[in-house]
């Protein structure tokens, strides 16, 4: 019987990281959060503001959940594909994500590859010059629990 015997990690937290604003950016600064630890957020909130060598833009979500913790702090420059915070789904314990007891909030520090687009630049903001302030939409990435992974490969 396929998957018996094996533990259910559960739920698994989201990662956001810093996305790739244009072809040579290699690190942003996050300039502030939109959100505080502990604030609910849907998919499609702005979070934060990232600024490039070229403008500041607006980060938004794919997620709902918890923002469960921040892991760059205003003003810091940090790599493209570097977990800048983790989003705690339905059922998670975000106090126990808060204090690197998942294996998101461990490895956030770890930079993640840059060979997917992590954020797109939103065309209305684009298009809108006197706005100092653009859209970004960010992906938040699930680390895939023990019986996916089986039950994939």
């Amino acid at each position: 019987m396929l998957g018996s015997g094996l533990l259910s990690c559960g739920p698994m937290p989201a990662e956001i990281t810093m996305p790739q604003l244009s072809d040579t950016m290699s690190e942003g600064t996050l300039v502030r959060w939109l959100k505080k630890e502990g604030d609910k957020i849907q998919e499609g909130d702005k979070i934060a503001e990232i600024e490039t060598d070229k403008a500041v833009m607006e980060m938004e979500t794919f997620d709902a959940g918890t923002l469960a913790a921040q892991m760059a702090k205003e003003g810091e420059k940090v790599k493209v594909g570097a977990v800048i915070a983790v989003v705690a789904l339905a059922g998670e314990d975000v106090e126990a994500i808060r204090k690197g007891g998942s294996g998101a909030a461990k490895v956030a520090a770890a930079p993640v590859a840059a060979a997917v687009p992590a954020a797109v630049v939103a065309p209305a903001a684009v298009a809108v010059p006197e706005a100092p302030v653009a859209t970004v939409v960010a992906r938040a990435e699930a680390v895939p629990s023990a019986t996916t992974a089986v039950a994939e490969g």
